[in-house]
């Protein structure tokens, strides 16, 4: 068999176009799967905050300064103090400590429920199927 010359064919066919394939777009699913390292990253910005917070905190929380009553953010206390002298700052990475070991606690204790109330289902049909 000898070589095919392209010159022996002619396209027919009314309005003949070539075909040229589509750049395709991002697909939402892919432009998601960007999105959770952002989260991933405020969070674990957030979280190493909260477990360090005796190193990052410059005022002890529960200390009243009363010559700092409602005082503005400055370089003393960075995000200003309340009513009652506290340093705000302070307060919000200990009560964030508090808030994320009340979170994991939860999440721990509705995990543990969740995985003996199945496992008693699963034990209790599986041997409910060699009585029958």
């Amino acid at each position: 068999m000898g070589e095919i010359d392209p010159s022996d064919f002619e396209i027919v066919g009314a309005e003949y176009q070539t075909w040229e394939p589509e750049i395709k777009k991002e697909s939402v699913s892919k432009k998601l799967r960007k999105l959770p390292w952002i989260s991933i990253i405020v969070f674990s910005a957030i979280l190493f905050g909260c477990i360090f917070a005796p190193l990052i905190a410059n005022h002890n929380p529960s200390t009243y300064y009363l010559d700092n009553l409602n005082e503005p953010p400055n370089s003393d206390f960075y995000f200003g103090t309340d009513s009652l002298g506290r340093d705000l700052f302070s307060i919000i990475w200990y009560g964030g400590r508090t808030s994320l070991t009340v979170g994991f606690l939860g999440a721990a204790i509705v995990t543990l429920i969740g995985i003996t109330y199945v496992s008693r289902r699963k034990l209790c049909r599986y041997r409910r199927s060699f009585r029958t």
